[in-house]
């Protein structure tokens, strides 16, 4: 019974008994089978139906093997051929396989030659065109993904390109905002302060008229008033000042000061917090550290916050502040070091954010709006230096800042002085410049 999917065959001999024989026994087992006695009309046949494999002799009066095999290379997917032919030379299978036969067979072999070479050539050229076929799926599907992918990412480049706008939009709005905020709040220092200072200079007086007049119940109260528009005064001073701080309106006055003279007042100042709760306060300044040229107030300011943390979180401990040469040439180094109850890494690495305490549990107990150390941080910054801490929860904390020694310079702008900020060792910039002076201030304390 003939099987109609075996494949399909053209045989191509100019000899009729040749094409009956082959003909007839692939019919038998299974093939379609199609004939031609010339080369040239099998060409067209091969286009007309799409045998699987040709079976061709190699010497014929038009087109010969060779000639069959060359034509149907240069079609796209052309079936393989395979050579029947009664020549036995060598030489002509040899260039029967260069030209690109798919096999070589002798006439007047038996037929199991020839059928097993149509059945390997047949099993070859489905393979081929599997793979073909295969390929322009795999090509297909490709260029279908990379059409959707490219659309894909054209339209999230669209959406990232919307918010980034968007983004950029509400970054300059809330930088703007920013920016008035705290020219506002910085415009608003003498309208808060002038009234404020009037409330307490007017509640002394009175305080002074009603202890006079022995009203000490009287006193007692406008003590507490005093004492609650003086903490109010201080809150609202932090704020301002860091608010001027952002807005970029802080200025520099720089002076020349005793370096014994500023640190005994500070600590003159500083005495009655640090004694309030218990603790004992020493200072160390080192012969060598004779002489400041700095922002005096600035300087102060940022020592008095340090060393007034420290009181703040100390109880019954030891404060102390320890001026020495730093490592570096022409440096000095304020340490502040106290034995309170510290703070964790975690802590201490947004100590100097802005309205930013140890935790929620430190603001309640201890109060205090978390701005000190911030204003501190950034005066620090102004100066030209920097300020950092180490602590250990349950054993005390060290806050140290490096400031530069800021020189006068000799021109004056609008009759107020100009700063030079000598360049510190290893800065960046002309490496012909002056040596770099810097004040190093270092304090241990508790947050």
């Amino acid at each position: 019974m003939r099987n109609p999917t075996r494949g399909r065959v053209l045989i191509v001999d100019d000899s009729e008994l040749v094409l009956d024989l082959v003909s007839q026994h692939l019919h038998e087992i299974g093939y379609e089978v199609n004939t031609s006695n010339s080369g040239r009309l099998a060409l067209s046949l091969v286009t007309q139906h799409r045998p699987d494999v040709v079976v061709c002799d190699l010497h014929m009066p038009d087109l010969g093997g060779f000639e069959v095999i060359q034509a149907l290379g240069e079609q796209p997917n052309s079936p393989p051929v395979i050579i029947l032919s009664a020549d036995h030379e060598v030489g002509a299978v040899l260039r029967a396989h260069r030209h690109g036969a798919f096999d070589y067979v002798l006439k007047g072999d038996d037929y199991e030659s020839l059928t097993t070479a149509i059945d390997r050539a047949v099993s070859h050229g489905r393979v081929l065109q599997e793979n073909i076929r295969l390929e322009a799926d795999l090509k297909a599907t490709q260029q279908g993904l990379t059409q959707s992918l490219s659309r894909d990412l054209a339209a999230a480049n669209v959406e990232l390109e919307r918010q980034v706008v968007e983004l950029g939009m509400a970054r300059d709005a809330a930088e703007i905002a920013n920016r008035a905020k705290s020219t506002f709040l910085a415009n608003m220092s003498h309208e808060l302060r002038t009234p404020l200072n009037a409330i307490l200079g007017y509640t002394e007086m009175i305080i002074e008229d009603v202890d006079h007049a022995g009203l000490r119940q009287s006193a007692e109260d406008l003590a507490k008033v005093h004492g609650a528009g003086a903490h109010l005064l201080t809150i609202i001073s932090d704020i301002l000042d860091l608010s001027k701080i952002d807005a970029g309106r802080v200025k520099i006055h720089v002076q020349v000061a005793s370096a014994a003279e500023l640190l005994n007042d500070l600590m003159q100042t500083v005495k009655p917090l640090v004694e309030k709760n218990g603790n004992t306060l020493n200072l160390a300044l080192d012969p060598e550290i004779e002489a400041l040229c700095t922002d005096t107030v600035k300087t102060r300011q940022i020592l008095l916050n340090l060393l007034g943390n420290a009181a703040k979180f100390t109880r019954d401990g030891s404060i102390s502040l320890r001026v020495t040469p730093g490592p570096e040439p022409d440096t000095v180094e304020f340490s502040v070091r106290d034995t309170g109850i510290g703070m964790t890494p975690e802590q201490t690495a947004r100590i100097f954010d802005a309205f930013v305490q140890a935790d929620d549990s430190t603001s309640r107990r201890f109060g205090g709006t978390g701005l000190g150390l911030a204003i501190s941080h950034r005066l620090c910054r102004i100066l030209g230096g920097s300020l950092t801490v180490k602590s250990e929860a349950g054993v005390g904390t060290t806050f140290t800042a490096m400031l530069p020694q800021l020189e006068l310079a000799a021109e004056a702008v609008d009759d107020e002085p100009t700063v030079k900020v000598m360049r510190l060792a290893g800065a960046e910039g002309d490496s012909a410049s002056p040596p770099s002076q810097t004040l190093r201030v270092s304090s241990e304390t508790l947050l």
